[in-house]
């Protein structure tokens, strides 16, 4: 069977090669055998919205391509999906280019800088590690770069804390820690703020629960601020139970 791999880091990739080598596997990779390219046009809503460019190296380009979830690292998830269809179509498969583009234009995935509201701005995201982290921050600061920005984080012990909180305590104005109370493996908010405290030699604010860490950020905000909750799935599954609100999501992310 064909493998197709959007990973570009040396050691993932070469553990791949090696693998797809042993077992006989033709291999399609990103940045060899497809690549991604962003439009240097913005989109006319630059924050539901990512244009790109499709092309294989044996192919016709796809030009022009809408992807309803922001973000460079869903612009290479779509990048592997694509190849994945080539494939596909080698193989016989009838998948037309107006499906494709359509696909990609009504594709959405909710946690995934899932942007609720604009006034403030208000995006949750899963992002629970490191890679995810920073994909998130990428998205934010290209996205909204001029916005004051108010965090709200959880994660569980068992986490990379000290990752995590590195690369938001230095993106986010400010950050509210609190708890999720439904899994006994979150951390503490007095253990993410004392660490956050020891990164960056500020003082963050703390809450014990989802419910007045949300109302602390909604009071601190602007209309014409961001506000991210991140850092968990039993975080984002708490704050949106809490508030119909957050259950509603779906329709104001799709304007």
């Amino acid at each position: 069977m064909p493998v197709v791999s959007g990973v570009v880091e040396p050691g993932p990739r070469q553990v791949i090669r090696d693998t797809a080598d042993r077992l006989g596997c033709r291999l399609v990779e990103a940045g060899i055998d497809f690549q991604v390219i962003e439009s240097a046009s913005k989109p006319a809503d630059a924050h539901h919205t990512t244009a790109f460019d499709y092309r294989e190296t044996d192919g016709e380009p796809l030009r022009g391509l809408w992807l309803a979830m922001p973000g460079r690292h869903q612009m290479a998830n779509a990048g592997v999906a694509l190849a994945a269809i080539g494939q596909l179509r080698q193989a016989g498969w009838n998948i037309p280019d107006a499906a494709v583009r359509s696909g990609l234009a009504r594709a959405f995935c909710r946690g995934r800088v899932e942007i609720l509201d604009r006034r403030p701005t208000v995006v949750l995201d899963v992002a629970h590690n490191r890679a995810s982290v920073a994909a998130l921050v990428d998205v934010l600061n290209r996205q909204f770069p001029d916005r004051r920005k108010w965090g709200v984080f959880a994660a569980g012990k068992d986490k990379d804390l000290r990752g995590m909180i590195d690369v938001l305590s230095h993106t986010f104005d400010q950050m509210v820690f609190t708890r999720y109370l439904e899994n006994p493996r979150a951390a503490s908010p007095e253990q993410l703020a004392d660490l956050a405290r020891e990164l960056t030699g500020r003082t963050f604010a703390t809450r014990p629960t989802p419910a007045e860490s949300w109302a602390w950020a909604v009071e601190q905000a602007s209309p014409e601020d961001l506000i991210c909750i991140a850092g968990s799935f039993f975080l984002i599954h708490e704050i949106r139970h809490a508030f119909p609100f957050f259950r509603s999501s779906k329709a104001t992310s799709d304007g």
